[in-house]
């Protein structure tokens, strides 16, 4: 694990959306200081290590994706070590903060890009390259 990481991104199953802004964030930063996790990720939610919608938004930014890993849990000994924490959709991800991390619910950032189920990935990942880029600057 990354020891002190700049920045967490965290949703749901640690498939999609918060693994495309943590790898998107280490490529243009050119470090590895960025982590992800997920709430439900050790549920068995997704099928393989990474989305196939975030594979190709990569391939199409002609963003090379980097070492390959399994969805990760999000645990307490991440949120205390990051300096800065965002969950990717503060409608789904709050109450899922409040239920299992409520000391945290309330200190981390909340974005609004939902998942596929509300929002097409052609729109909710260049939403999150917005998001990220805003980050950077």
């Amino acid at each position: 694990m990354i020891e002190n990481p700049e920045v967490l991104f965290i949703c749901t199953g640690n498939y999609y959306r918060s693994r495309f802004c943590e790898m998107y964030y280490n490529h243009l930063s050119q470090s590895q200081k960025a982590i992800s996790k997920g709430l439900l990720a050790d549920q068995g939610l997704t099928e393989g290590p990474i989305s196939i919608h975030t594979e190709a938004y990569f391939a199409a930014l002609k963003i090379p994706l980097g070492p390959e890993r399994m969805p990760e849990q999000l645990e307490t000994i991440h949120l205390s070590t990051a300096k800065k924490i965002i969950a990717l959709c503060e409608r789904e991800h709050r109450p899922m903060m409040e239920k299992q991390f409520p000391d945290w619910a309330n200190r981390i950032e909340y974005w609004q890009v939902n998942d596929i189920d509300f929002t097409d990935p052609k729109e909710a990942l260049p939403a999150l390259k917005r998001w990220v880029d805003i980050m950077l600057i």
